[in-house]
């Protein structure tokens, strides 16, 4: 079992959201989280750069226990749920996620998804004989800025560690959610793996509670601007090829846009990522 909620704003934040099926759907006790991520690739051949993509979909379902006192946001507690059949569809294609090991964990990396913007994409959950489901529509990629707001080039010109700024920072357009990660190079060919950052700021969607968060209390991802520390997010210059730059912007839909037989801070997410490869010697 996990907690759900640890901070006061939480219960405020779902209080604050404005309509009869607010308290309606607070009774719910079954929960959604579902994410859809496209990660790019980035290939540049003349500078032997070859750095695979890949599309990734995961769910957690699971139910809500709010306690003795459902007005206490810190005593709500999730617990997994296996042996649902957990679906992703959209137009021109489906996709079933399989179990992913911890309870009410489903997942499915590449095979038959397919990241396209502007498309609906809808989570679908059966358990129990009930469907439970929420759909989302994908965002445009995203162009990832350097401090000036200049695009930055999918392969940087080569810096030395030491001239590297401290903090680095990444620029984007707009106020949508967005998440940055820093990923260690040990060559220019693999892949930039988002889940072996060494700085990130995206929300563990592993985690219901973290998920949680982020429908109710997105601010922290809101900014034009993120800064990242030279020591956590670039901690050595050897004997690593460089640094994978990722800004994944994203659409989110929750609350009473879902199935009505969702509980209130359940949601869905798809977003897409802008790359850029940093040499460093």
């Amino acid at each position: 079992m996990r907690r759900l909620a640890s901070f006061p704003a939480l219960l405020a934040a779902v209080l604050g959201l404005a309509g009869c099926d607010v308290f309606e759907r607070l009774q719910n006790d079954r929960v959604l989280a579902g994410v859809l991520i496209e990660s790019p690739g980035v290939s540049q051949p003349d500078q032997n750069v070859n750095l695979a993509g890949t599309v990734a979909a995961t769910v957690f379902f699971g139910e809500v226990d709010k306690g003795a006192n459902p007005a206490d946001a810190a005593s709500w507690r999730t617990t997994g749920l296996d042996g649902a059949t957990v679906r992703l569809t959209w137009d021109g294609g489906t996709a079933t996620l399989a179990p992913a090991g911890a309870a009410g964990q489903y997942a499915l990396t590449g095979g038959a998804l397919a990241y396209v913007p502007g498309t609906a994409y809808t989570f679908r959950v059966e358990y129990g004989g009930e469907t439970y489901s929420g759909t989302v529509t994908a965002p445009p990629r995203p162009v990832l800025q350097d401090e000036s707001g200049a695009p930055l080039p999918v392969v940087q010109a080569p810096i030395a560690y030491s001239q590297l700024p401290d903090p680095y920072v990444l620029r984007r357009d707009g106020t949508s959610v967005a998440f940055y990660a820093v990923t260690a190079l040990s060559s220019p060919s693999g892949a930039v793996n988002a889940s072996a950052a060494t700085c990130t700021n995206a929300p563990d969607v592993t985690d219901p509670m973290a998920v949680v968060r982020l429908f109710l209390d997105d601010g922290a991802w809101r900014t034009p601007t993120f800064s990242l520390a030279k020591a956590d997010c670039f901690p050595a210059p050897a004997p690593q090829y460089g640094y994978g730059l990722l800004l994944t912007s994203v659409n989110k839909v929750g609350g009473t846009s879902l199935s009505s037989n969702l509980f209130l801070g359940s949601g869905v997410v798809a977003g897409s990522a802008a790359a850029s490869v940093l040499p460093v010697h």
